[in-house]
C-alpha cells in the first residue's frame, strides 16, 4: 500500500537499542504515474513479507532472553490495546499479578524507572495520535504495535507507533538487564540449567539444517505439561524460534528472488521518471515530486536483498549460540 510522505520510520523516535532487530512496516510512495505505481504496489507485499519475517525471528529471540529473565525473578512487560502496558509476574502456577505499588517502586528504583516513565509518555503520544486521526488504529503483532486503518496521511501516527515500540522494547531490556550480557547463548543455558533441575535426566536436543531453520526436542522422557509455569513459559519460547526460523528459512530463497527482481525492475523506472511523469499528464513541481518518490521507493527496494542477507546470517548465529549452550 501507499504513503504520500512517508517510508513507515521517522527521525523523531528514540534511539533503538542494540538488540532491537524489528523493522518498521515498508510503505511505498505514491508517484502518480500509474504504470510507477503498479510496480511499486505490487512491491508491498513481498516486502512486508520480510518484515514480518525479520520481526518474527526478532521476537522469537527476545522472548527466549525475556523469560529465561523471568525464571531468575524478573517481571515482564505485557502490551494492553488501549494502547499501554503493565508489568506482571509469574508464580509456579502459571497466575499472572500486575506489579504495582511498593513492587513497582522497588523496579524502577533498579534502573527501570527513566525506561518506564519514557514508555508511558510514549503510549501517551500515540492514544492522541490515534484520537486525532480518525479511522486510525492499531493492532499488536510480534510484540509490536502496528498501525491499522488507512489515512491520507499516516506519517503523524507511524511516527508515534515505531517511538512508542522503540521506548517499550527499552523497558523490556531493563527489566532483563541481568540476563542481557549473556546473550541468547546464556538465556538458553539459563533455561537448561532449570530444566535439569526440574529433572535430572531432561535434556534439550537441538538439530541446525542447512538452510537455517532448527529443531529443538526435549529429550529424557520429561513431559512438557509437568513443567512449571515459568520453565513451561521459556519452553514455549523456543518453540517459537523453531517456528519463527522454519518460517523465515523456508520463504527467504524465494522472496530474494522476487525482490532482487523488483529491485531490478525499480532501477529501470528510475532511470525514465521524468519522461514518464510528463507522459501521465504531470507537470512543474509533481513531475519533481513523482521523480523523488520514484528514486525513494527504488531506493527501498535496492536494499530488501540485503535485508534477507541479514536475516539468513541472524539465523545462522543464533541457531549456533542455541546449540552451543545446551552441549
Amino acid at each position: 500500500f501507499f504513503d504520500d510522505e512517508t517510508m513507515g520510520c521517522t527521525n523523531s523516535a528514540p534511539k533503538k537499542n542494540a538488540d532491537d532487530k524489528s523493522l518498521d512496516p515498508i510503505k511505498m510512495k505514491k508517484t502518480r504515474i500509474p504504470a510507477f505505481d503498479e510496480v511499486f504496489g505490487n512491491a508491498a507485499d513481498p516486502l512486508n513479507r520480510l518484515v514480518d519475517l525479520n520481526n518474527a525471528v526478532d521476537e522469537a529471540v527476545t522472548s527466549v532472553k525475556e523469560s529465561a529473565a523471568a525464571l531468575s525473578g524478573a517481571s515482564q512487560m505485557r502490551l494492553e490495546q488501549s494502547p499501554g502496558f503493565k508489568l506482571v509476574d509469574i508464580d509456579e502456577e502459571g497466575k499472572e499479578t500486575e506489579v504495582a505499588g511498593e513492587a513497582l517502586d522497588k523496579v524502577k528504583a533498579d534502573g527501570a524507572g527513566a525506561a518506564i516513565s519514557a514508555a508511558e509518555s510514549r503510549c501517551t503520544a500515540l492514544q492522541e495520535a490515534l484520537a486525532a486521526n480518525e479511522g486510525a488504529g492499531v493492532e499488536i503483532r510480534r510484540g509490536r504495535y502496528v498501525m491499522t486503518g488507512e489515512l491520507e496521511d499516516e506519517s503523524k501516527v507511524d511516527a508515534a507507533v515505531a517511538a512508542a515500540n522503540t521506548a517499550l522494547f527499552n523497558v523490556r531490556m531493563e527489566l532483563m538487564k541481568a540476563n542481557a550480557e549473556a546473550g541468547l547463548r546464556g538465556a538458553v543455558t539459563e533455561i537448561k540449567d532449570k530444566l535439569t533441575k526440574a529433572a535430572e535426566n531432561a535434556r534439550i536436543e537441538v538439530t541446525l539444517n542447512d538452510n537455517g531453520s532448527i529443531n529443538i526436542g526435549l529429550g529424557g522422557g520429561f513431559n512438557v505439561d509437568l513443567m512449571p509455569a515459568k520453565l513451561r513459559q521459556a519452553w514455549d519460547a523456543l518453540m517459537s524460534v523453531v517456528e519463527a526460523f522454519t518460517q523465515a528459512a523456508e520463504a527467504i530463497p524465494g522472496l530474494t528472488d522476487e525482490l532482487s527482481a523488483l529491485a531490478n525492475q525499480a532501477r529501470e523506472l528510475g532511470d525514465t521518471a521524468k519522461d514518464a511523469a510528463t507522459e501521465a499528464g504531470l507537470s512543474g513541481m509533481a513531475i519533481v515530486n513523482a521523480v523523488k518518490k520514484t528514486a525513494s521507493n527504488s531506493q527501498t527496494l535496492a536494499g530488501a536483498p540485503a535485508i534477507c542477507s541479514t536475516l539468513v546470517a541472524t539465523l545462522k548465529s543464533a541457531g549456533e549460540d542455541i546449540k552451543a549452550a545446551v552441549e
